[in-house]
């Protein structure tokens, strides 16, 4: 079974990585120099946020897979007898 828990941590990690590359483009397509489009795609009369809060769900996601993906095989540690 160790050989599968490896293989699975593995992807676990791999999909934060991903959910991170995901999150930091949400963040990037946000930005006026990036995209030469208005910051946060608001209207020009509009004085909000527009899609700025988009950000926020983007990145509480990614904190969430980042705990999810934390490896467990190295919360293990001998205890009475090598056990």
């Amino acid at each position: 079974m160790l050989p599968v828990a490896v293989r699975l941590e593995r992807l676990s990690l791999a999909l934060a990585r991903l959910s991170q590359a995901i999150a930091m483009q949400i963040i990037r397509f946000e930005n006026p120099e990036t995209t030469h489009l208005r910051r946060f795609l608001a209207a020009p009369d509009n004085g909000g946020h527009a899609f700025g809060a988009i950000q926020k769900p983007a990145v509480a996601l990614l904190a969430e897979n980042r705990q999810l993906a934390m490896p467990v095989s190295l919360d293990t540690a001998p205890m009475a007898g090598g056990i």
